[in-house]
C-alpha cells in the first residue's frame, strides 16, 4: 500500500507540495505535527538553499484540529519554546474547553515559559500554510504571551518592541462578558517532563 493510500480520517491522503506531504506523513504517525519557522532552516542548509528569513520567528500545530481542538500558533520564541509550548498546549486544550478559555481571558500559566499566556482567536493565518492547505475550515488560536510586567501586545503598558512578537488576533470577542474574578489555570496532572520530552522527539 503506498503511503498516499493510507488514510486518517479528516487528513488529506495527498498534496501537490512535498512539504506538505512531510506534514501530512508526521501527522499519519505521530497524530498531529508542529511546524516551526526561523532564521535557521536545517532543510534548507542541508539542500544548499538560501532560507527566506521571517520577520519573527514562529511556529504553528497541524492536525491539532483532528484532537477537537484549534490549530494553535505562537510567534516570537526559540524554535525549542516554540515545540515545548505548543505540545504543552495541545495536550491541555484536550481537557479544557478552548472557547471558554478565549472568551473568558483566561491567562494560563505553563512548564515552558516564566510568563502567562492567553489564548486569542487568529484573524490573519496566512502563516499558517500547512495547516491552511490541509484543514482549510478549523479556527486558529494564537498563544499569545505576557511581557515580564504580565501585559499583553494590545495594553499600553506592553514593554516589548511590536516585532518582538508580531499579533494576528482579536483579544476581547465578547466585550462585557468577561468575567471577574482569578483566571489563572495552572498545569495539573499528566504526563511529567521527561516523558513529554520523549513524545516529542517521536513526533520530530
Amino acid at each position: 500500500m503506498s503511503d498516499h493510500e493510507i488514510t486518517v480520517p479528516g487528513l488529506p491522503r495527498w498534496h501537490p507540495d512535498p512539504a506538505v506531504r512531510k506534514t501530512i506523513d508526521r501527522v499519519r504517525e505521530f497524530g498531529w505535527a508542529i511546524v516551526a519557522i526561523s532564521d535557521i532552516c536545517e532543510e534548507c542548509i542541508r539542500n544548499g538553499e538560501s532560507p527566506e528569513v521571517p520577520e519573527c520567528t514562529f511556529g504553528y500545530s497541524v492536525g491539532a484540529s483532528l484532537r477537537g481542538t484549534p490549530e494553535l500558533a505562537v510567534y516570537g520564541l526559540t524554535p525549542q519554546e516554540t515545540w515545548d509550548l505548543l505540545d504543552e498546549l495541545v495536550e491541555r486544550l484536550s481537557v479544557h474547553d478552548w472557547k471558554q478559555l478565549v472568551d473568558g481571558g483566561v491567562e494560563l500559566t505553563t512548564e515552558t515559559l516564566d510568563v502567562p499566556v492567553r489564548l486569542v482567536e487568529m484573524i490573519d493565518t496566512l502563516d499558517l500554510i500547512h495547516a491552511r492547505a490541509l484543514f482549510p475550515n478549523v479556527p486558529a488560536l494564537q498563544v499569545v504571551w505576557a511581557d515580564e510586567h504580565g501585559h499583553y501586545p494590545w495594553e499600553d503598558d506592553y514593554s516589548l518592541p511590536a516585532d518582538a512578537q508580531q499579533f494576528y488576533g482579536f483579544p476581547d470577542a465578547t466585550p462585557g462578558t468577561r468575567p471577574t474574578g482569578p483566571r489563572i489555570i495552572r498545569s495539573g496532572g499528566g504526563p511529567n517532563r521527561a516523558q513529554r520530552r520523549t513524545r516529542r522527539r517521536r513526533r520530530r
